[in-house]
């Protein structure tokens, strides 16, 4: 059998429009290329990826060892995003984000990486604080180093709002420490996917 071809009148602008019961577009075409809407997706699926890196500058000092969120001069926004979503769904969080410390006059410092989420004017805690990803480092002299960790967390999150933001929240232990961000070292990256639930 050969094509089935369905197309609209061969004029710039026109459209092939195909509707739901309740007149609601499903598919609609363009000049080149359709729209998909009023869909559902299986469970499971990824509806959207939205990502986001940062690599003009470090976060300040971390000096709080009962968490803070990474910021420059009280702005959090370099080091967050924000996606939106449609409600009952879940957000898969990736972050990628190096954190240095200086050991200074102690033999060893650390670190929790965590995500936190902001909804609305409240913050929430969505991975990390004690059981959040620890680094580590020591050595066997004191020494003034300041060395850089690269990390990698992934967190399946619920959110409370259809807005949610995502960032990076850090515990010290020890040494100062620093979410590193630069333009000649590795940026601070975060990617979210709207799942279908």
């Amino acid at each position: 059998m050969p094509d089935l071809i369905i197309k609209p009148k061969n004029q710039s602008g026109n459209k092939l429009i195909l509707q739901d019961q309740a007149g609601g577009a499903v598919l609609t075409t363009a000049d080149s290329g359709a729209t998909i809407a009023n869909c559902t997706f299986p469970a499971g699926h990824c509806v959207q990826f939205v990502t986001y890196s940062y690599n003009s500058a470090s976060s300040d000092t971390i000096n709080s060892g009962t968490g803070e969120r990474a910021n420059i001069s009280g702005d959090e926004s370099m080091f967050q995003k924000q996606i939106t979503i449609t409600s009952g769904n879940k957000v898969f969080v990736n972050m990628m984000a190096g954190v240095s410390g200086s050991s200074q006059s102690d033999d060893e410092w650390g670190a929790w990486l965590g995500i936190y989420a902001k909804e609305g004017g409240s913050y929430r805690n969505v991975y990390g604080n004690s059981w959040g990803q620890y680094i580590n480092y020591s050595h066997s002299a004191s020494y003034n180093w300041d060395v850089h960790i690269h990390n990698n967390i992934s967190y399946l999150d619920t959110p409370t709002v259809t807005n949610p933001i995502y960032g990076a929240e850090i515990w010290r232990y020890k040494s100062n420490i620093r979410l590193r961000s630069s333009a000649t070292e590795y940026p601070f990256v975060i990617n979210l996917m709207e799942i279908q639930q």
